[in-house]
């Protein structure tokens, strides 16, 4: 099954962050006159945006869930002055508790600036600032061979950094009659010159994958770089990004007046396809797109879809 990951991390996002900011084991902020801590994060690649609110007590409660949020969500466009009111929704964990998840239905602007805030009814106020990144533009280097290992850059222009990067794979075993299979591996990049820059290890990979492919041995059909680019607040503790990190209140928040998080992202996505000239230097077998003898092309092959994932 496919599963279209750009519509569900703002879900997974929050999600995540809920189920680690109710652990019993937490330490309840205390001593704070600060009104809520916020988790969310703004995407352009989904048209629900989601934030859990969680008003600060000085005793971790999980309270009466009829009892409602003394809350008020809005997001504000602060390159063209539009305001959003969100919504409220009650959601229960696993654990018993349950949080004020608020969302809207709209799809952020790239590049545009966008305030989100929760207000108190005594006018007490929480908010965090992002930018949307631009929507990432990648570049496709030639294959280069260093002592008969082969690798290839690929050069994104228009972002800074990438989180949740991987490189997938699409092969198909040696074994007759085997379908395109698809082996994933994490990737990190590097930021310089003013682009972000990811070199993939052809021949080192090739190793993993034949190593996870039935038989031992295949072919390979396309490669695809997905992540996702982010603006500039995620910069957190040592430069690694994890959601324990985000839920310990005080270490890392871009939140004013307030704890938490709020990010922003843009899918970043490539895909394309290596000659088999290429692909037999690198170890793999030549590989043939049309596997029924009919002349179509397998509808899985990313081939058979101008290089972009059916």
């Amino acid at each position: 099954m496919r599963y279209r990951w750009h519509l569900i991390l703002p879900l997974l996002f929050v999600g995540t962050l809920v189920l680690a900011a109710c652990e019993d084991e937490l330490t309840p902020i205390v001593g704070t006159e600060r009104p809520y801590s916020m988790y969310g994060l703004l995407t352009g690649e989904s048209d629900t945006q989601t934030v859990l609110v969680v008003p600060i007590r000085d005793e971790l409660d999980p309270g009466d869930p009829d009892a409602g949020i003394d809350a008020v969500v809005r997001s504000i466009d602060l390159t063209t002055g539009e305001t959003r009111v969100w919504r409220d929704s009650l959601v229960v964990f696993a654990n018993g508790n349950f949080g004020h998840v608020f969302f809207d239905l709209f799809r952020p602007t790239p590049t545009n600036d966008y305030r989100l805030e929760v207000t108190r009814s005594d006018g007490a106020t929480s908010y965090a600032e992002v930018r949307i990144p631009a929507d990432p533009v990648a570049v496709i280097e030639e294959p280069a061979a260093f002592n008969r290992l082969y690798t290839q850059e690929v050069v994104w222009s228009g972002i800074e950094e990438m989180i949740e990067l991987n490189v997938d794979y699409q092969v198909r075993s040696v074994i007759p009659g085997s379908p395109l299979t698809t082996i994933t591996i994490p990737y990190e990049g590097t930021y310089d010159d003013d682009k972000f820059r990811v070199r993939l290890a052809l021949t080192e990979d090739r190793f993993t994958v034949f190593d996870q492919l039935p038989g031992g041995n295949g072919s390979l059909s396309a490669i695809r770089m997905r992540g996702f680019a982010v603006d500039q607040q995620w910069d957190p503790p040592g430069g690694r990004f994890d959601f324990e990190t985000l839920v310990e209140p005080g270490l890392f928040s871009n939140v004013e007046n307030g704890f938490g998080f709020v990010g922003a992202s843009v899918e970043a996505r490539v895909s394309w396809f290596l000659s088999n000239e290429i692909a037999q230097l690198v170890g793999y077998e030549a590989f043939v797109p049309d596997t029924t003898g009919d002349g179509t092309c397998d509808p899985e092959d990313i081939r058979c879809n101008g290089g972009e994932t059916p």
